[in-house]
């Protein structure tokens, strides 16, 4: 499902993008980029796309880290202490 919004995403960002990388990259004479060359150029110079990216993998990694733990432990400690003293006191 995550790359499947991502490629959705992408495929909205390309389709406004193209256009205007393509004339940033090359001035006023050039081809337009296909579908798939708009994509993958979105995909691999996009800076928000990346940072989300990097969002999901920190969110992924910190729930890893929650499974790892184990849940909630209860640790019992205890000491019994016997003492006996006779004493004989004769005056």
């Amino acid at each position: 499902m995550k790359n499947t919004l991502l490629h959705a995403s992408a495929a909205l960002l390309a389709l406004g993008l193209a256009p205007a990388a393509v004339q940033a990259q090359a001035g006023p004479a050039a081809e337009p980029l296909s579908y798939a060359q708009a994509e993958q150029l979105l995909l691999t110079r996009s800076d928000r796309l990346a940072a989300a990216a990097r969002e999901v993998e920190s969110a992924r990694l910190r729930r890893e880290a929650m499974q790892g733990l184990g849940g909630p432990s209860v640790a019992v400690t205890g000491t019994a202490l016997r003492s006996s003293a006779n004493a004989d006191i004769r005056g």
